[in-house]
């Protein structure tokens, strides 16, 4: 089949490389100059596992194009997808102007050159009620063929897209047409299995299928990352606690690892658009809101607790993972980015690594903080490390050489990576987030937190 994929971002691209890795004829269009250069010169502008040597082989073997603007040939298409970002307004709506822009331009085309029907789907995450509007769009620009609106939502993790694209736990499709759903069956066919389906819905469901999954999904690690907080106070272990509710099967394992709070391109953006809707009609959606309020909340709990441990005020600390999640270089809304602001609010020193999110970061803060390429080196006369992201870099660390380093010896693991045990035998004072604090030496910690954030 012959697809067209508006948006070479994220989404845009990883869908146009495992498409035309299927065997599809792709066009991806970024409109972007400068991106579309880099793309045409097989130059991708983010870190995706996979994704660079599929794209080199399915642009390099004809099966994938990329062209700045839709051209008169691409109307021979069976689907357009439309991946355009929908960021988050200060409202916390989402933006949909970009993608409302690029719909006018595609049905202004087509009015032209359009000689078959042809499927229009978007493939971003879209309010409820957007295809509804696309339809009304459509039926304003009085086009000679038919062109039919579709929903077809991503759920890709960054880390793992390209695996997420060829084994989905579903494929959801939304249409008013049964004849636009069997081409959809087979542009998926080969994907989609029993275990694996395709599944019809309408519009409106396809479209808030996207919030509720990613919604449910930040509410888990809200609510592990609040039941952390409790276990600091009772005693209580929390990666215990956390295996023994996922042996339940009615709540499962996943998204149960408790972290300093979710980031990303998806989770801030969703659960605020999902708010946001649900006031739009008159719902106030208090469990969302509260998963938003305690991922706010969780950073600075990690702040307090960092500050808590050092026993003289920090001058510098080492911040090791500044990526929001393992196998990314995507910073957007990361947790450690949130530490970081509040570190220099507080006029501390910041060094930092991190695998692949060095550039990214020092793109957000250029030399206000001081980036090095090994954790060891980084941890340099420091009196702080926060372990903030669970590379495996970072999963076996030499704790020794660690401590050799450091002005003073205190280490915060926010992803539980570490022991009290093994970090004690190093020399370290710890914070492990739901395990609570152990003091290396006989010296009592300041406990009068207004006092810490004081003298910080």
């Amino acid at each position: 089949m012959k697809i067209i994929i508006i948006g070479g971002g994220y989404v845009g691209l990883v869908s146009a490389v495992c498409f035309a890795n299927m065997g599809h004829q792709v066009t991806c269009v970024e409109q972007n100059e400068s991106k579309c250069m880099a793309l045409q010169k097989q130059h991708i502008p983010f870190y995706e596992p996979e994704l660079l040597e599929r794209f080199v082989d399915v642009h390099t073997n004809g099966n994938l194009h990329i062209q700045s603007a839709i051209s008169p040939e691409n109307f021979e298409s069976d689907v357009i997808m439309l991946a355009v970002g929908t960021p988050m307004a200060p409202s916390g709506e989402a933006d949909c102007s970009d993608l409302f822009n690029a719909v006018t331009s595609i049905l202004t085309l087509a009015k032209q050159h359009a000689t078959r029907p042809f499927i229009l789907s978007t493939k971003s995450t879209v309010p409820v009620g957007t295809g509804r509007h696309i339809m009304s769009m459509v039926a304003s620009a009085n086009l000679e063929r038919p062109v039919h609106v579709a929903s077809n939502p991503e759920f890709l993790r960054e880390g793992s897209a390209v695996h997420d694209f060829f084994h989905p736990d579903r494929i959801i499709i939304g249409t008013e047409d049964v004849a636009v759903f069997r081409t959809f069956q087979q542009l998926y066919k080969g994907l989609h299995t029993e275990s694996r389906p395709i599944v019809h819905a309408t519009l409106e469901t396809a479209e808030l299928s996207k919030y509720a999954a990613n919604t449910f999904l930040a509410t888990k690690i809200s609510f592990i990352n609040e039941l952390a907080l409790l276990c600091d106070k009772v005693g209580a272990d929390i990666k215990q606690t956390a295996k023994l509710m996922g042996m339940d099967g009615r709540i499962g394992k996943y998204f149960l690892n408790p972290s300093p709070g979710y980031g990303g391109s998806c989770f801030p953006k969703d659960t605020h658009a999902l708010q946001f809707i649900g006031a739009s009609n008159g719902i106030n959606l208090k469990v969302v809101s509260g998963a938003i309020h305690a991922n706010n909340h969780q950073i600075d709990h990690c702040f307090l607790q960092l500050m808590a441990l050092c026993l003289v005020p920090p001058t510098t600390v080492t911040i090791l993972g500044t990526a929001f999640k393992p196998n990314t270089d995507d910073v957007r809304e990361s947790a450690a980015l949130k530490l970081i602001d509040r570190l220099l609010a507080a006029n501390i020193r910041v060094q930092f690594s991190d695998p692949k999110a060095i550039q990214t970061t020092k793109a957000v803060y250029g030399d206000r903080i001081h980036a090095h390429e090994s954790p060891y080196d980084a941890a340099k006369n420091s009196d702080a490390i926060v372990l903030a992201t669970e590379w495996n870099d970072y999963r076996h660390l030499d704790l020794t050489r660690l401590h050799a380093k450091m002005k003073s010896p205190n280490f915060v693991d926010l992803r539980l990576i570490y022991s009290h045990e093994e970090l004690s035998i190093a020399g370290f004072n710890a914070y492990i987030l739901g395990k609570g604090m152990h003091h290396n030496t006989t010296i009592s910690p300041p406990t009068d937190i207004e006092t810490i954030q004081q003298s910080a």
